[in-house]
């Protein structure tokens, strides 16, 4: 026969209450029952334990129907089943009740599991050691004794985030939890057999990787003009971009509004992402979007007609005089970029598979408007860039903000018109979901939008705008706007219990998580406005002016600050960055400007843009350019903009007697007139004091003028050496910290002149004639084809450092027309080459 086990109890002095606790004298009778395992054991002591609860236990818990209950309502084979049933019932019971303590001192709890499940993204560690899980691991621990006491701490791995616990039943652990997680246990012991989880979610976290887009296959699609008034006109380009479809049908898309009266004008640019909402395939390929909505209304290629009708008072529609903020950037000269919208993902998709779509495809609504900006401002003489988005533009604005700035550019200013993501929208979609007059239905879950389109939607990660501002961003400046009565964020509703016990409306609750984050930040760029009386899109309408007074203001004193111009250069596979150039010179000067472009292109060299400004001849000399009006202020009108990289210019103004005779130095050498420099140096440090420059050696003009190659050369090497070396020291002495430098291009003249002398150019029959078979085409010695090859090999190893060994690129001559410009190059005085020519 087993010996019954010794008796504890939890109280000295005698079998009464009146020392020690009831939980004590409560914990003696228990153990006793938990010990022995018997129902008729524990029937025979409930006078006990009732006279021990009387006045200070008072458990609300009726023992005797417990144990009727189970006989009645439970199925078991044994005596000993029912009795360990009754058991787990009970202490389930008294845990609920608070009596953990007790059932902890007993120390007869039964084993229980906690499976830790670590997806890809990370892994799962705990303060003790013996609960630790690696990344896709599934890792099942037992826990047994009295009590389970655990800290557990998440480590995301590169690439991901940890956004919180899967929480899908009371039995999961760290439910709206962070990390580290604190679990104790059994005070949360749930079941019978009790078996507890716990799984960390990860996302990928796209912070450390800029979002790629592709400008290769965007094409000209459809133009026209759209009349202002009589004297004014705008003209409309349409493109495709080939690398983005859309949803359903057909390819991403932009339409180019150019300023009044051209396209060709250095001018700011408005991007303007259009309303429509947003949407998804669920499970089974239904399609959830807003009340009105469906599948096919924004999945599809949007044309040049469509973009004119994107908003009911899209100014493109035809009714130029309206007054609203997009009408108002068209008076002051704005270029104006209306982004397509096909993918129905607030314009945030980055190229991600796009769920459940029976089209298949990508979700790249962010890829493309990034595209389409890029294009934009580096095809187009473009100073600063906004960004302005309504209703799906306005999230649309915010993500292209952050992915630009991510990957190095940093855009002017944001405009964010009836849409953020925000923490706080979860409780406006719960309370009105499918009720009349909000624009989700029943069956919406935010989730799945989520799910197509990324970082971008997720409230849980830190990407939304309250978590950035909050975090300290002020880059990027953001004017948020909304209407009081958008009907989106519950303004047409009443006030959710949070709105109201704020004192506040749904649509002011929803924005001041955002408004406290701003008035937190010390000297923040951000602002917050929201209209009485208007519903969605204000910034659009033209029923309030404080939309559009408010988007002036914010304009006027971002631009006060003087900020600058955004660049799109970004290191490409070549590793070589683009710069962007303003070029002037005259006819020997022209033609490498007109082709830099090409081999740039070429060379895989990424950012590169450049304007120009020639004139025949002396005309096109640097003070002669500064001395024509019109010359001038083109060029300055370039400059004005403060993002001009490399300024370069040719040779050369030299010192004249009143008769036009040369003056020369006691050594014979001309004089260089380094005003005619340091003016353009002046205007052009004023706007950019980073700018560089650049000198350019022409080739001796009428070269058939002279006996031989021999003496045509040397005569421009004594120039080049005696004159134009001791200008640059000058120059740089002048102005020191700024890079300045020459090139040497027109030796390339004399060494094919050398070569053709000696029979050894077969790529021409003539000194002198046409283009394609002479070296030079006239008298006044313009080159032919085959110089200006050569020259624009010694213009792109000069400008950009190409190595022209490794150049992928064939000039079609016989003669090793790379291999001599790279000579050239190569015995060029290191002291005068250019930074990448180091």
């Amino acid at each position: 026969m087993t010996p019954a086990p010794a008796r504890r109890y939890y109280r000295s002095g005698k079998n009464d209450n009146t020392n020690g606790s009831w939980d004590n004298d409560f914990g003696a009778f228990l153990c006793d029952f938990l010990a022995w395992g018997s129902l008729s054991r524990l029937r025979g002591s409930l006078p006990r334990w009732r006279l021990l609860s009387e006045p200070p236990l008072r458990l609300n818990i009726d023992v005797e129907m417990l144990v009727n209950n189970v006989k009645r309502d439970t199925l078991v084979t044994s005596r000993v089943q029912h009795n360990n049933l009754f058991k787990w019932l009970l202490v389930t019971a008294l845990v609920a009740l608070g009596a953990s303590k007790a059932l902890a001192q007993c120390g007869v709890f039964p084993d229980g599991n906690i499976v830790l499940t670590v997806p890809e993204g990370g892994s799962v560690t705990s303060a003790s050691g013996d609960f630790d899980c690696a990344e896709g691991q599934a890792c099942d621990y037992t826990v047994s004794g009295q009590a389970f006491d655990e800290t557990f701490t998440v480590t995301a791995a590169p690439g991901y985030f940890f956004l919180g616990w899967k929480g899908d039943s009371a039995a999961s652990l760290c439910q709206n939890g962070g990390s580290p997680c604190a679990v104790s246990l059994p005070t949360a012991w749930p079941d019978v057999e009790p078996v507890y989880t716990l799984e960390p979610i990860f996302e990928a976290d796209y912070t450390w990787a800029p979002v790629s887009r592709s400008t290769d296959n965007i094409q000209l699609a459809d133009s026209d003009t759209l009349p202002v008034n009589a004297n004014v006109s705008i003209e409309l380009e349409h493109f495709d971009n080939l690398d983005y479809s859309c949803g359903l049908s057909g390819n991403h898309s932009f339409t180019v509004v150019g300023p009044y009266n051209g396209q060709n004008i250095n001018a700011p640019l408005w991007v303007y992402l259009h309303s429509g909402g947003a949407g998804y395939f669920d499970a089974g390929q239904v399609y959830r979007t807003q009340v009105g909505l469906d599948a096919n209304s924004f999945n599809h290629e949007e044309s040049l007609a469509t973009l004119r009708l994107a908003d009911p008072d899209h100014p493109l529609a035809g009714n130029g005089s309206q007054d609203n903020t997009f009408t108002r950037r068209v008076q002051q000269r704005y270029r104006m970029l209306v982004v397509g919208y096909c993918d129905h993902d607030n314009y945030s998709g980055m190229g991600t598979p796009y769920p459940n779509n029976p089209a298949g495809g990508t979700v790249d609504g962010l890829q493309a408007a990034m595209a389409a900006i890029e294009y934009v401002a580096t095809t187009y003489s473009t100073t600063d860039i906004f960004v302005h988005g309504t209703d799906a533009g306005s999230f649309g604005a915010w993500s292209v903000g952050q992915a630009f700035h991510q990957s190095g550019t940093t855009l002017t200013g944001l405009i964010m018109d009836s849409g953020i993501v925000t923490p706080r929208y979860d409780q406006i979609l719960s309370e009105f979901t499918g009720d009349a007059g909000f624009p989700y239905g029943a069956g919406s879950d935010q989730q799945g939008l989520i799910d197509k389109i990324g970082i971008f939607a997720n409230p849980d990660m830190p990407y939304h705008p309250e978590a950035t501002v909050s975090a300290g961003f002020d880059a990027v400046p953001m004017l948020v706007v909304a209407g009081k009565l958008d009907p989106e964020a519950g303004g047409n509703q009443p006030a959710i219990p949070a709105a109201s016990g704020a004192g506040q409306g749904n649509v002011e609750w929803l924005y001041d998580g955002l408004q406290q984050a701003v008035n937190a930040q010390a000297n923040s760029p951000h602002q917050v406005v929201l209209v009485d009386g208007v519903a969605d899109a204000p910034t659009m309408r033209a029923v309030d002016d404080t939309a559009h007074d408010a988007v002036d203001a914010f304009v006027s004193g971002v631009l006060a600050g003087n900020p600058p111009h955004p660049s799109f250069a970004v290191t490409p596979p070549s590793g070589i960055v683009g710069q962007r150039m303003m070029l002037m010179g005259h006819s020997f000067f022209r033609p490498f400007i007109d082709r830099l472009p090409f081999h740039v292109e070429q060379a895989g060299i990424v950012g590169h843009s450049q304007e120009k400004e020639t004139s025949g001849g002396a005309s096109g000399t640097p003070l002669a350019l500064w001395n024509d009006a019109e010359h001038r202020a083109n060029i300055q009108a370039v400059l004005d903009a403060g993002d001009v990289d490399l300024f370069g210019m040719t040779c050369c103004n030299l010192e004249q007697t009143p008769e036009g005779e040369l003056v020369l130095t006691p050594e014979g050498n001309p004089i260089l007139i380094l005003g005619a420099y340091t003016i353009w140096f002046d205007y052009a440090l004023a706007q950019n004091p980073d700018t560089a420059f650049f000198i350019s050696m022409p080739w001796i003009d009428f070269p058939t003028d002279y006996a031989d190659a021999t003496e045509y050369g040397d005569l421009w090497t004594l120039f080049y050496t005696n004159v134009m070396h001791p200008a640059v020291d000058d120059l740089r002495a002048q102005y020191p910290g700024v890079t300045i430098y020459s090139i040497p291009y027109g030796q390339a003249s004399h060494e094919l002149f050398a070569l053709f002398e000696a029979g050894n150019l077969p790529d021409v029959s003539n000194l002198q004639g046409p283009g394609a078979t002479s070296l030079y085409t006239d008298y006044k010695g313009h080159a032919g084809d085959v110089l200006k090859a050569l020259i624009e090999l010694i213009w792109i190893d000069a400008i950009y450092g190409v190595d022209l060994d490794t150049y992928a690129y064939d000039p079609g001559y016989q003669t090793d027309l790379k291999a001599l410009a790279k000579s050239i190059m190569d015995a060029h005085d290191p002291a005068y080459n250019g930074p990448y020519r180091q």
